[in-house]
């Protein structure tokens, strides 16, 4: 898919809200507790969404993937979550399966992908930039800002001591663009042990 921009935060301010309305026990406002406290996260997202726009990690190109996926491992381990990698057979890269355990009872999937349609090469030509408070960059918008939007919701989650689901699990599809050959069983599976699936993927006007 092509790159397109994306409203900084408002990705995962929306995937917060989301969580929170999944339980019973929510405050009657939460929008406005969530709203202030990721807030507070907005320059920090940006920094990962541009080191992680940064790295070319198109369909296939391994040494970018594992970047990415290093990086969004290290993330998530900083949140509490346990790692399983998938390999994506025959390639050398892999899927990423990250579990948050919680005191409730829904399970959570929140799924994105690492790959991107773009050539090695194309970070350095169009690096990430911000112009007018959008950000422009190959894979912003597909799908490094999905990545960007589940680790900070839940990281405001975390913070906010929210822990009032059964698991969370976060999936990072190495392959989406090439039509997740060896993933998409690994997804369907996955989904069925879940109770909601969230797919972080963006949308826009255009798509009806």
């Amino acid at each position: 898919m092509r790159s397109l921009s994306r409203t900084p935060l408002a990705a995962h301010l929306g995937l917060a809200f989301v969580l929170t309305a999944l339980t019973p026990m929510v405050m009657a406002e939460p929008h406005k507790v969530i709203q202030a406290d990721a807030g507070q996260y907005q320059g920090e997202a940006l920094k990962l969404l541009e080191r992680l726009v940064n790295i070319d990690s198109g369909s296939g190109y391994v040494p970018g993937l594992t970047q990415v996926s290093d990086i969004a491992i290290e993330e998530l381990k900083k949140l509490g979550a346990t790692i399983e990698l998938v390999p994506n057979t025959p390639e050398a890269s892999n899927h990423v399966i990250a579990t948050l355990k919680g005191t409730g009872k829904a399970k959570i999937l929140l799924m994105a992908h690492m790959d991107t349609v773009f050539k090695e090469g194309s970070a350095a030509e169009r690096p990430f930039h911000i112009k007018d408070g959008r950000a422009y960059g190959p894979g912003v918008m597909d799908d490094k800002g999905g990545i960007v939007a589940a680790i900070y919701a839940l990281k405001v989650l975390h913070n906010l001591k929210f822990t009032d689901y059964a698991q969370i699990t976060v999936l990072l599809d190495a392959s989406e663009e090439t039509g997740s050959v060896v993933a998409t069983e690994l997804i369907k599976k996955t989904a069925r042990e879940h109770d909601v699936t969230l797919n972080l993927e963006p949308g826009r006007p255009a798509d009806g």
